[in-house]
């Protein structure tokens, strides 16, 4: 048998469309309860709830009034399944026709490669291989109607809301979140070959919601501007410290550099930058480190000659607690900003390819009328040739040394690269002077 959870929030319009698609399309021979929780609804939904009570016994409704989060909600119904089976989804997908009896004899066939089967394939995410039958195995945590074993749900019980995108907070502050299984990925990522699995099923299951933007937040306002996945976006000038902010809320220490993985993996990739890195830098200048977040570079350098800069509150009290003795500025908008600090080195890791463009043109615009002489600009940035999108930004070398030289008199300039987590980045170290000291010097 197979309990079935159903977490829902505001979309009674939604709701009520999945209801219809599951009572018409599912064996219910096949289900042992119906728990259907809701998280604090106003639109019409816990009538309709109650409708739904009268008219098919044995479904169990679970609602308090209150904003907890789906997974909160998860968790409340979870404990309230019995079965062999535990099966998932949201107020906002159309179920097609037999779409439990194939999944079930799916995660029956393929239980030895297998942990969840789903219906829903996100295309988003890359295919990782394929297996007989045209189904594919994804490391994703963009699934829903997830079904599995009750015993392999209870590994990562109680769920917790932790993922990478930005989510509603409550008054005192604790996280709502959204996407169930976001806790397994996390705990899986880079690791999943021999971790958690999803056997994917394409064209079982609908998404209905994707217009109206986020999946756990109710139906988007009418004529509210939503985030358009097909449209190439970046984070702005005025949203790059929330965004931050927020990341450093939810990973701390971890929400630079590979926030999916345990402190001693992280560890690990960065003794690999820094081996790559600080032989070929001098360290003895008088250094701006930008975007200096939690620290982690500081120690290497002069604390008599050195000043860390972020936009971040939270990263720079780590980075303080963590290098005591160290100079640090919280900066306040993501342009380094002039506090007597004469600098010789501009020193940058990873950073700048959070910034689109035009922030990055703002960045080298300032370093030009900061620089009094000559100033040694080392970037150690991702240069793979990927798309990015949002929050990251894939450039070149040469498209730095353009950007660059819009601004700056480039005299020298080096680069090297490495290959670091299955990606290229490289170390781009360019002496450079502004152009108005550059033509003074030519005078003399």
């Amino acid at each position: 048998m197979i309990d079935i959870i159903i977490t829902t929030y505001n979309r009674v319009n939604f709701l009520r469309k999945t209801m219809e698609s599951f009572f018409k399309n599912t064996d219910m021979s096949l289900v042992g309860q119906i728990i259907i929780t809701d998280d604090g609804s106003n639109d019409g939904t816990i009538e309709y709830l109650e409708s739904l009570k009268t008219e098919l016994q044995g479904i169990k409704i679970i609602h308090d009034g209150q904003r907890k989060g789906l997974i909160q909600r998860f968790n409340q119904a979870f404990l309230e399944t019995k079965s062999e089976y535990v099966c998932e989804f949201q107020d906002d997908v159309i179920l097609d026709n037999g779409w439990l009896s194939i999944l079930l004899e799916k995660m029956e066939k393929y239980d030895k490669i297998a942990h969840f089967v789903t219906g829903f394939d996100a295309p988003e995410h890359n295919v990782c291989y394929s297996i007989s039958e045209n189904y594919k195995i994804k490391p994703s945590s963009r699934f829903t109607q997830l079904l599995a074993k009750r015993e392999i749900w209870s590994k990562w019980f109680p769920m917790e809301p932790m993922h990478s995108f930005p989510t509603p907070v409550l008054k005192d502050g604790e996280k709502i979140g959204s996407g169930i299984d976001c806790q397994i990925y996390r705990d899986q990522k880079n690791k999943w070959k021999s971790g958690v699995k999803f056997l994917v099923v394409p064209g079982l299951v609908q998404h209905i919601a994707e217009k109206k933007g986020s999946t756990w937040r109710g139906e988007a306002e009418e004529g509210k501007k939503t985030r358009d996945p097909k449209k190439q976006e970046w984070l702005k000038i005025e949203e790059i410290e929330k965004y931050w902010n927020k990341r450093s809320e939810v990973y701390k220490e971890k929400s630079v550099g590979f926030q999916n993985e345990e402190m001693k993996d992280q560890e690990e990739h960065y003794r690999q930058r820094y081996d790559f890195i600080l032989g070929k830098i001098p360290l003895d200048r008088k250094t701006l480190d930008y975007g200096c977040g939690s620290g982690r570079y500081s120690q290497f350098f002069d604390k008599e000659k050195y000043i860390g800069m972020d936009i971040c509150e939270n990263l720079l009290r780590i980075a303080e607690e963590k290098n005591p003795g160290y100079c640090y500025h919280k900066l306040n908008t993501p342009v380094p900003e002039e506090i007597g600090f004469k600098a010789e080195m501009f020193f940058t890791a990873t950073v700048l390819q959070h910034n689109c463009d035009e922030v990055v043109e703002k960045i080298f615009q300032k370093l030009a009328i900061m620089a009094k002489g000559r100033i040694l600009l080392c970037l150690y940035e991702n240069t793979s040739k990927k798309k990015g999108g949002y929050h990251i930004c894939f450039r070149s070398e040469e498209k730095y040394l353009e950007m660059i030289e819009k601004n700056l008199e480039i005299m020298t300039w080096q680069s090297d690269s490495h290959i670091i987590h299955g990606e290229e980045h490289s170390l781009i170290i360019v002496e450079a002077q502004g152009k108005k000291e550059r033509e003074e010097e030519g005078k003399c």
